[in-house]
């Protein structure tokens, strides 16, 4: 490199990392996210946050935090950017092609996300995490999110859309919907607390999703 060059030199694992980030294939924003139990429908002094989850060709998803802001305006130079990069973790061996977010035990004390992750493969695996680690974490190299539950398992049909809820009725239950590129989709209703998993279908909706 010439010794006038000013660009800065970065290592190996930060190239690859950067590569991969630009080999994104599907974002999807969380739902908002406080620390405490939500008491007003309005968030207060910056307390609440969105987590984008980016997913890649490298099966990875990065996750990065977005304050919620107090207010919003047309005028852009009034509410300054606070996004930070809080994390990277291994999903999948393969392309990540789908991801969706659901919330778990908002009311109580220790509020919980699911995030659900898809893959060219075929696997699907759903992720927990607690709202406040995703609400203070600052390292991107810790995992926030822990693997609650590999639904599928690889056999090369690539899923093309995820769909998960948590009823307000049975908030310790999670429903999942997959939809795959051969125009089938399966459900699944998955006891949380015990990982019970039970798989309803798979329907052919459709020769191709």
């Amino acid at each position: 490199m010439p010794e006038n060059c000013t660009v800065p030199s970065i290592t190996a694992d930060q190239y690859a990392s950067r590569s991969a980030m630009l080999s994104s294939l599907v974002v999807s924003w969380s739902p908002m996210l406080q620390s405490v139990p939500k008491i007003s429908s309005v968030p207060q002094d910056g307390a609440a946050i969105s987590v984008l989850a980016v997913g890649g060709k490298s099966g990875k998803v990065s996750l990065w935090r977005m304050p919620v802001p107090e207010c919003y305006s047309v005028d852009q130079s009034r509410v300054p950017a606070s996004v930070v990069l809080i994390g990277i973790f291994q999903a999948h061996d393969s392309w990540i092609t789908a991801i969706s977010w659901a919330l778990l035990d908002s009311d109580s004390s220790s509020p919980q996300v699911l995030l659900a992750t898809a893959s060219s493969d075929g696997s699907v695996r759903i992720w927990l995490a607690y709202n406040e680690i995703l609400l203070k974490s600052s390292e991107p190299t810790h995992t926030s999110f822990s693997l609650l539950k590999e639904v599928a398992t690889v056999d090369f049909v690539p899923v093309s859309v995820l769909s998960v809820i948590v009823p307000a009725k049975s908030p310790h239950k999670m429903h999942l919907a997959v939809g795959k590129g051969s125009g089938s989709f399966e459900l699944w209703i998955c006891d949380i607390s015990s990982k019970k998993i039970d798989k309803i279908g798979p329907y052919d909706a459709h020769n191709q999703t």
